[in-house]
C-alpha cells in the first residue's frame, strides 16, 4: 500500500512537473509569435501602403484588373494596421470580448483577400477566353460593385460571431473553401485555355500562317498576367492550409495551442508577403513603387 502511495505521489508529481513545462514554453513561443508578428506589421503596412499609393498616383493603373488588385492591398494593409496588433495583445491579455474582436476582424480582412482572389481569378478568365470582349464585359462599375459586394457582405457575415460562435465558424468555412474553389476553378480553366492557345500557334506556324507582332505580344501579355495572378493565389493558399488542417486537431494540450497561433501568424504573412510579390511579378508596379 506504502509503495503504491508512493507511485501515485510520484506520478501525480511528474504530471505538475510536465504541466508546468509546457506552460512555460506554450508562454515562450508566445512572446516570440509576438515579436514576430510586430516585425510582420511593419513590413505589412510599409509595403502595402507603397503599393496602395502607387497604384492610386499612377493613372495608367486604373483599370478594372488593377482595382482588384488595390482591393487585395488596402485588405492586407488593414491585417497589418489593425488585425495584427489586437492579435498580439489577445495573445499577451487573455479578454474574450478581445478575442471575439479579433476573431471578427480576422475573417474581414482575411475574408476580403480570399473573396478578392476569387474575383481576380475570375477576370483573368474573363480575358482569357472573351479577350475581344474583355473591355465590355469587365468595366470599372462591374468591378467596383463586385469588390463593394466582396467587402459588405464579408463585414456583416464577420458580425455573426456576435449572435452564435457555432454558425459563425460553419459560415466561414463554407466560405473560405468556396472562394478557394472558385479559384480553383478558374485557374484550371484558364490552363487549358493557355493549353489551347498554344496549340493554335503551333498550328498555324506549321502552315506558314504565322500571327502578327501584336497579336503573338498581346496573347503573352494576358498568358502573363494570368500566370502572375496564380503565383498570387498559390501563395496563399500555402499561406491558408496549414490552419485549416490544425482546426481538424482534436487534442486539446498546449500542442494544438501552438498549432493554431503559428498557423495564424503564417496567415499573417501572407499579407506582408504579397507586396513583395506584387513587385516581383508586375514590373510596371515595381517601376511605379521604386
Amino acid at each position: 500500500m506504502y509503495n503504491r502511495n508512493l507511485s501515485t505521489t510520484g506520478n501525480s508529481a511528474d504530471t505538475r512537473v510536465k504541466f508546468q513545462a509546457n506552460a512555460s514554453s506554450y508562454g515562450n513561443i508566445v512572446v516570440v509569435n509576438c515579436v514576430i508578428n510586430g516585425i510582420m506589421i511593419l513590413v505589412s503596412i510599409l509595403g502595402n501602403c507603397l503599393v496602395s499609393i502607387a497604384i492610386w498616383k499612377t493613372s495608367s493603373f486604373r483599370s478594372p484588373s488593377t482595382m482588384f488588385l488595390f482591393s487585395l492591398a488596402i485588405s492586407d494593409l488593414l491585417v497589418g494596421l489593425i488585425v495584427q496588433p489586437v492579435y498580439i495583445v489577445t495573445s499577451l491579455i487573455d479578454v474574450y470580448f478581445l478575442q471575439l474582436l479579433t476573431a471578427l476582424m480576422a475573417f474581414a480582412a482575411c475574408g476580403v483577400s480570399l473573396g478578392t482572389m476569387a474575383a481576380i481569378s475570375f477576370d483573368r478568365f474573363l480575358a482569357l477566353h472573351y479577350h475581344l470582349r474583355y473591355n465590355a464585359l469587365m468595366t470599372s462599375f462591374r468591378a467596383t460593385s463586385a469588390l463593394l459586394t466582396i467587402w459588405i457582405t464579408t463585414f456583416f457575415l464577420s458580425c455573426l460571431i456576435f449572435w452564435d460562435s457555432a454558425i459563425y465558424i460553419a459560415v466561414l468555412a463554407i466560405f473560405i473553401i468556396a472562394y478557394l474553389i472558385t479559384s480553383a476553378n478558374f485557374y484550371v480553366r484558364i490552363y487549358q485555355i493557355v493549353l489551347k492557345h498554344r496549340s493554335q500557334i503551333q498550328h498555324r506556324e506549321s502552315g506558314n500562317r504565322q500571327l502578327s507582332v501584336g497579336q503573338l505580344s498581346s496573347q503573352k501579355k494576358l498568358i502573363g498576367s494570368a500566370l502572375n495572378t496564380f503565383v498570387f493565389y498559390i501563395c496563399t493558399v500555402i499561406c491558408y492550409l496549414p490552419r485549416f488542417i490544425s482546426l481538424t486537431l482534436t487534442d486539446t494540450s498546449t500542442y494544438k495551442k501552438t498549432a493554431w497561433i503559428l498557423t495564424d501568424t503564417l496567415i499573417f504573412l501572407n499579407s506582408a508577403i504579397n507586396p513583395l510579390l506584387y513587385c516581383w511579378r508586375l514590373p510596371d508596379l515595381r517601376a511605379a513603387v521604386v
